[in-house]
């Protein structure tokens, strides 16, 4: 388990470096960077690193008050894609319903094995409530 909490990474080359560590570490459970502000870079580094291999052993990923946008969502989609089964907190952050669409996507595919999703805190309107309700039909 690693958790790096509360933690200011100021430049982003700082997490993409820890990121690409992680790679060695197919076995990590959880992983927590709650209000470590990796943004949109961090969250590309993060789903570039899951993505290296088939399946992790990951089941717990907080990301919560992370900064993360709709765009680094995207980013992170696809290397969540290899986690199973998975916990994931995605809570005070700045995504919309845009955002929530990639996520739609990912709900809706076979690949899918997320079995918690944690948005406390996260604006997500009536369209975001309705890109989620796509995702889980």
């Amino acid at each position: 388990n690693l958790f790096f909490q509360r933690c200011t990474f100021r430049f982003s080359g700082v997490f993409a470096k820890i990121a690409v560590a992680l790679t060695s570490k197919p076995q990590l459970e959880q992983l927590s960077l709650q209000r470590s502000n990796i943004g949109r870079d961090g969250c590309a580094a993060l789903g570039t690193t899951l993505e290296c291999f088939e399946t992790w052993s990951l089941t717990y990923l907080d990301l919560s008050y992370c900064a993360i946008d709709d765009d680094g969502l995207q980013t992170l989609v696809a290397g969540i894609a290899h986690c199973n089964p998975l916990h994931l907190c995605l809570s005070g952050n700045f995504i919309s319903a845009a955002g929530l669409g990639y996520l739609s996507v990912y709900l809706e595919s076979e690949s899918c094995c997320l079995e918690e999703l944690i948005l406390y805190g996260v604006r997500i309107g009536d369209d975001g409530a309705a890109a989620l309700a796509d995702g889980l039909k």
